[in-house]
């Protein structure tokens, strides 16, 4: 089905959606509707990359749909309600949405904008979640409300879908780089946060910052339950060692003492 819209937004974003879209022009858009997920994606020959195909289309909506009940099960919510994903070619992905490998949610338009590479991304089944990061801002910020902080912004959705990033697998080729590789890597260079770090130090570039947060929340999520930390998602950073002694019986300082001995057994030298 070919669709013409008229995209006109000028919104500002928190975190990974921290970025000014500013998109103004009448654009040509096919779409595939499968459950709660509308994909938008080029015709083919719209720009120079290429533009996914109605295959892939289709099951990367299948995805999302899985995806999405996933995170209901996670995080025990039940979001219901359409998302939209905007599907750009990567040689046009750069000047609209400002990166040419992600993209950006917009939580309060149930909708995200990605870059479709058109690459051999798989998650042993079919085509790889295409815009994961992005679904967990979109469900988190419906449901869980706006996010206190960004180590729990950014933590929940780098947690809930593994990892942040691309690398390279001998074996299996371009496959997401798991949360356990990147802070391998930052614990040889000592790069490791604490969970003060942090909440103090939230204007960190982001391949160092995601990471770490994506681990801290992990192991929270672990050790706690999900419904316990749910609670901690709109705490503001002056009220979370409050926030944690109430809703998980610790204090922060003892969590984040729990958290170096937990890094240094998962992170360290194995022997």
């Amino acid at each position: 089905m070919m669709k013409k819209t008229t995209i006109l937004l000028l919104i500002f974003l928190t975190g990974c959606t921290k970025f000014m879209v500013d998109i103004r022009k009448d654009n040509h858009w096919l779409v595939k509707e499968k459950g709660n997920i509308v994909v938008y994606y080029r015709p083919s020959g719209t720009a120079e990359a290429p533009a996914p195909t109605t295959r892939q289309a289709e099951k990367i909506a299948d995805n999302q749909n899985r995806y999405l009940q996933d995170l209901n099960d996670t995080l025990h919510l039940n979001f219901n309600e359409k998302v939209l994903v905007y599907l750009f070619n990567q040689s046009e992905a750069k000047e609209l949405i400002g990166t040419d490998g992600g993209g950006h949610a917009v939580p309060d338009v149930n909708s995200f904008y990605f870059t479709f590479i058109n690459l051999g991304f798989f998650d042993g089944v079919d085509t790889a979640y295409i815009g994961s990061h992005e679904l967990v801002h979109v469900v988190t910020h419906k449901l869980l409300g706006l996010p206190g902080t960004r180590m729990m912004s950014e933590g929940y959705a780098v947690a809930l879908s593994t990892g942040y990033g691309y690398t390279y697998d001998n074996d299996s080729g371009i496959i997401r780089k798991s949360i356990d590789r990147w802070m391998q890597q930052y614990y040889a260079e000592e790069r490791i946060l604490s969970p003060y770090g942090l909440l103090n130090q939230a204007d960190l570039p982001e391949r160092i910052f995601y990471p770490n947060a994506g681990s801290f929340v992990r192991y929270l999520i672990n050790q706690y339950g999900t419904i316990r930390v749910n609670k901690l998602f709109p705490v503001e950073k002056n009220a979370f060692d409050k926030a944690c002694k109430e809703f998980l019986n610790k204090d922060l300082s003892t969590i984040a003492d729990d958290y170096r001995i937990y890094c240094n057994h998962r992170y360290g030298p194995q022997n």
